[in-house]
């Protein structure tokens, strides 16, 4: 539909169309509505921090419990948890300012225009941040 709407070809690459629209991609749009519920029930969520008094790299991680069952690694809870964990410290440093995190997480994840999970858990978190100067 984005190639009809802006006259392209079949053959022509979306990734930049949606950036020029401002349109998150369904795979980004899913990260979105996780990283969301992430921000709207930040109490549900424990971070490492509050796990052990140590001040570490990942005490800005959500704490993710060990299980064995795929079951419990497919729920909603789960994956919002390590795609929160994925994402760059400076955003992941935002979550106490809920308007400035939304703000963030969506300038993260137009500039990446993602087709897949896969393409966003190849983001090396720290080196990909993109600070929105507009």
């Amino acid at each position: 539909m984005i190639r009809i709407i802006t006259n392209r070809s079949k053959w022509d690459s979306c990734r930049l169309i949606f950036k020029q629209l401002q349109i998150l991609t369904l795979p980004g749009q899913y990260v979105y509505s996780l990283l969301m519920l992430v921000n709207k029930s930040r109490e549900c969520f424990l971070s490492n921090s509050n796990i052990h008094g140590r001040n570490t790299r990942y005490n800005l991680n959500l704490h993710l419990p060990t299980t064995n069952l795929k079951l419990v690694e497919k729920r909603v809870y789960y994956s919002a948890i390590k795609i929160f964990n994925h994402l760059p410290t400076e955003i992941k440093s935002l979550i106490e300012h809920p308007k400035l995190f939304k703000f963030e997480v969506r300038s993260f994840l137009l500039e990446h225009s993602l087709y897949s999970l896969d393409d966003y858990y190849r983001l090396t978190p720290n080196e990909t941040y993109y600070t929105n100067t507009s």
